[in-house]
């Protein structure tokens, strides 16, 4: 819930606080200090992301365990694979028992920040300058970008037509400008009408010929002049009364071309393991007795993991890295309003509403504890989510 106002209810409250994998002690000796000092906490628990959304996961599958084979698999086993595709970096984390394999955690360096810098080169290179506006670029990735299944197939269907014009994959952005438009949107599609009779017309022409058509009649993602249309939330009512020249961003291959990176970070000239790579380095690093467990509940979290497609292309690559003989279930991680980005926090609601027998009540550590033995005193304690395989 919603931090205390009140200082005395803050002395009598536990921070719940949900902190990357393997945190360094200085990180936690700021967080101690900021929660203590700063708002006056009672007690401060530092739980892993990771726990928290495997607590979520397993809440669900306690609730119903009809309704989530993988879920249902976590609350009866206590034991799960987390990945966080995360803002600056993904993790891959292994739990037994309710604790982090310490161990066995993999990182990578592929995040949301990432794909959203890469965007920007992207656009910048090809279109209009965008290196400035990053939060633009963030929203464009979020309502645009998806995972291909099939990357080959993908891009020679964003070859079809005249420079792309006639690729499935082809959408438009319409940039805010203030005025009309307040908050950035994607265009509708066209219908089936429109884009026959485009195809009618291009046919026989020669790809230049295509394009010069293209161009004089306005459809090569340039400035359009739009028909009169209802105001919608956040583009202004001003669009609905006069026609107005619309900015525009044209995205074809580029939305699936930027999430690719998160499992073939080579694309970028990284030299480091994908995202499939980092889960199976994960496992492989437990005890072989544990592994059919983790990989019968591969959650996924972050960010990232909500863009169309993320939760089958993982199933897809790891399923031949997969033993056999082992059941392999990938989904996302429970959360309220279907937010992976949010599995953490409902994972946390969740834990704390469990009680004493949770993270929450074993690793707190009370101001005055704190007082009495410091930095150190947290380490040791927050280290109580951790265990070794």
């Amino acid at each position: 819930g919603a931090m205390p106002r009140d200082a005395a209810a803050r002395a009598v409250s536990t921070l719940l606080v949900s902190v990357p994998p393997l945190d360094l002690p200085a990180c936690q000796a700021s967080l101690a200090s900021l929660a203590f000092k700063t708002f006056g906490f009672g007690a401060v628990a530092a739980v892993p992301a990771a726990l928290m959304s495997h607590y979520g996961a397993a809440a669900a599958g306690a609730r119903r365990p009809e309704g989530n084979a993988a879920f249902a698999h976590v609350a009866s086993t206590r034991c799960c694979l987390v990945v966080d595709a995360g803002f600056s970096a993904s993790h891959a984390s292994p739990i037994f028992g309710d604790r982090v394999v310490r161990t066995a955690v993999r990182r990578c360096a592929v995040g949301g920040k990432a794909l959203t810098n890469y965007m920007k080169e992207l656009i910048s290179y090809r279109a209009v300058n965008v290196m400035e506006e990053y939060f633009i670029i963030d929203d464009v990735k979020e309502k645009l970008c998806f995972v291909s299944e099939d990357v080959r197939e993908d891009l020679q269907l964003a070859k079809k037509g005249p420079a792309g014009r006639l690729s499935p994959h082809r959408r438009t952005y319409v940039l805010p400008d203030g005025v009309h438009v307040t908050r950035g949107y994607v265009k509708d599609l066209e219908s089936d009408e429109q884009r026959q009779r485009v195809e009618g017309a291009l046919a026989g022409l020669s790809e230049g010929e295509a394009a010069a058509a293209l161009a004089a009649a306005s459809l090569g993602g340039g400035t359009q002049q739009p028909q009169q249309q209802p105001s919608a939330p956040g583009r202004g009512g001003a669009a609905s009364k006069h026609a107005y020249d619309e900015q525009t961003l044209v995205l074809n291959n580029e939305r699936f071309a930027v999430p690719e990176i998160l499992f073939r970070p080579s694309d970028l000239g990284a030299p480091q393991a994908g995202l499939v790579d980092a889960v199976v380095q994960a496992a492989e690093a437990c005890h072989p007795d544990v592994q059919e467990l983790l990989y019968g509940a591969v959650i996924v979290t972050g960010g990232c993991a909500n863009m169309p497609g993320f939760v089958e292309r993982l199933q897809a690559e790891l399923r031949p890295r997969v033993p056999e003989r082992f059941e392999l279930r990938v989904c996302a991680a429970a959360s309220g309003g279907g937010d992976a980005a949010a599995a953490a926090w409902f994972g946390g609601v969740a834990m704390a509403a469990t009680g004493g027998g949770t993270p929450v009540g074993l690793v707190a550590v009370t101001q005055a504890e704190w007082q009495h033995g410091g930095a150190a005193l947290c380490e040791a304690r927050w280290a109580g989510c951790y265990c070794d395989l």
